[in-house]
């Protein structure tokens, strides 16, 4: 009876002891379940920015001009070579002039005699021996006359090319002796006394943040460590059908530097226009992909948090500016965020 008694003893403790076991277990769990993961958070600061634009352009002098004969022809002269400076009514080249003299001739002789023909005219038909039809009819012959002479005279003038200004011959195309078609580029000339500009391209995303007059920094590889100031002096108003790209100008000062037309300009273009955007530290942001990304927030009881997509401005050092999705947001979870999912139970430390 004793062994029986024990026995049965025995089993009654280990089942109790079971039981609360199996309670302790349970309700540690559930504690743990309780005080989830510890988290901190951040406020969400709102503010103006204006990012800068970058982007490279090709310098060159604000007037810059290609310059070719009227007509064409067979080139006798050519007085200038690339990287000569000239002036204002220099002459820089002339075609041979024999055929073009010759043209001018015949068209002086046929309004000569046309111009004769209606003297005679004129007193025939005073006399009453020629028509007034015959009287208009020459005097038609005559003023088509004089055009082709002042369109013969205008030729020859234009077959020679002089210097539209103080100036450099920036790139030469012909040579002497080479026969030449009418408007065929033969120098390429670039103008002195004005500023340099630099030309170049934005997106559709970055033309519409700027403005004439904005601020901007160039820097050229012959000049590392000089940054010459600019302005934005044209804004294109429709995109380069071959790139897709708006062009822009900006309006240079060169500082007493050397500059030559063709270099290549690093541009910072700081807009004025500034745009409103909601500054959380980069440690909030999750799962960014291209322009899009998530952060988490706590709920009304700050037991739980919820997932808020977003969509980036810009990724600074140390912050990321969010354009949309914070509206109605003021603090993120930072520390902690890379171990929850949506939902998740928190508990938020004190700082």
């Amino acid at each position: 009876m004793k062994v029986k008694d024990w026995t049965l003893r025995f089993l009654a403790i280990t089942a109790l002891f079971t039981i609360h076991w199996a309670c302790s277990s349970s309700d540690g769990k559930d504690t743990a379940q309780e005080e989830g993961t510890l988290v901190k958070t951040a406020k969400v600061e709102q503010k103006e920015i204006s990012f800068p634009i970058r982007s490279s352009g090709i310098l060159s002098s604000e007037s810059e001009v290609k310059l070719a004969f009227k007509t064409g022809g067979v080139i006798k002269a050519i007085f200038a070579h690339e990287g000569q400076s000239v002036k204002k009514g220099q002459v820089l080249a002339k075609l041979d002039l024999s055929e073009i003299l010759a043209r001018k001739n015949q068209a002086f002789s046929a309004y000569e005699k046309t111009n004769r023909d209606l003297k005679r005219v004129k007193k025939l038909y005073e006399d009453s021996v020629a028509t007034y039809e015959q009287f208009q009819n020459t005097q038609t012959a005559l003023q088509v006359a004089e055009a082709n002479l002042q369109i013969a005279e205008f030729n020859l003038k234009h077959s020679t090319i002089t210097a539209p200004g103080n100036g450099k011959i920036l790139k030469r195309f012909a040579e002497e002796n080479e026969l030449i078609s009418p408007g065929a580029p033969v120098f390429y000339f670039g103008s002195t006394g004005k500023e340099w500009v630099l030309k170049l391209g934005v997106t559709d995303c970055e033309i519409i943040r700027l403005q004439l007059g904005d601020q901007a920094q160039v820097k050229f590889d012959a000049y590392p460590y000089q940054a010459f100031k600019a302005q934005v002096s044209e804004i294109a108003a429709a995109a380069n059908a071959m790139t897709g790209m708006f062009e822009i100008q900006l309006q240079l000062k060169s500082i007493g530097k050397k500059l030559l037309s063709g270099f290549v300009g690093k541009v910072e273009i700081q807009p004025s226009k500034k745009e409103k955007y909601d500054l959380i530290p980069i440690e909030a942001f999750m799962e960014g992909d291209g322009k899009e990304g998530y952060v988490y927030t706590l709920n009304g009881s700050k037991d739980r948090v919820k997932k808020v997509q977003v969509k980036v401005g810009r990724i600074m050092e140390g912050s990321v500016a969010i354009a949309s999705g914070l509206e109605d947001v003021q603090e993120v979870i930072t520390d902690g965020a890379p171990y929850l999912t949506d939902n998740s139970s928190v508990c938020l430390a004190v700082n």
